[in-house]
């Protein structure tokens, strides 16, 4: 099989634009100087229910000593996914903080037939201003926990 120069030259140029989009982001990043820096959280829990078209999630996010990042949210499916309503906490660290969430980016699958996935961009406001960015694959959510767990809108 050969290829012309143009044709190879379109191939490199697409295998180039795939890895750069592979590259992955930190799960938690935070608005610092102007500017997005990495956050040491990792993923303790996410779970969530589906309900007819809507959709309530919460998570928990473990980071350096006591450290808690907490966030609940709905999201109507009407016929495209989006976050309706959100907020978030934070405890531990030198003070509490909470917030209200945003989803630039919101990736959702199924939910119907077994457990739904929820993954995307979302970003942790406090007073109007960007704080964290949570960068979340898309994740099967597991069952609510009996207490504490979405189990109603937030």
């Amino acid at each position: 099989m050969r290829f012309s120069a143009t044709t190879a030259v379109s191939i490199g140029t697409l295998l180039v634009l795939l890895a750069s989009c592979a590259a992955e982001r930190p799960l938690v990043e935070r608005f610092q100087q102007d500017a997005w820096q990495p956050e040491q959280f990792h993923l303790i829990h996410l779970a969530g229910r589906r309900d007819g078209f809507e959709v309530f999630f919460s998570l928990e996010l473990q980071g350096e000593g006591s450290r808690r990042l907490r966030v609940e949210g709905t999201v109507e499916i009407d016929p495209q996914a989006r976050l309706v309503r959100g907020r978030w906490t934070e405890e531990g660290g030198s003070r509490s903080r909470s917030g209200l969430l945003s989803a630039p980016a919101l990736d959702f699958l199924g939910g119907q037939g077994g457990r739904p996935s929820l993954g995307g961009t979302f970003t942790l406001s406090e007073a109007g201003a960007p704080l964290y960015r949570l960068n979340l694959p898309t994740t099967v959510l597991e069952p609510p926990r009996e207490a504490g767990g979405p189990s109603s809108r937030p």
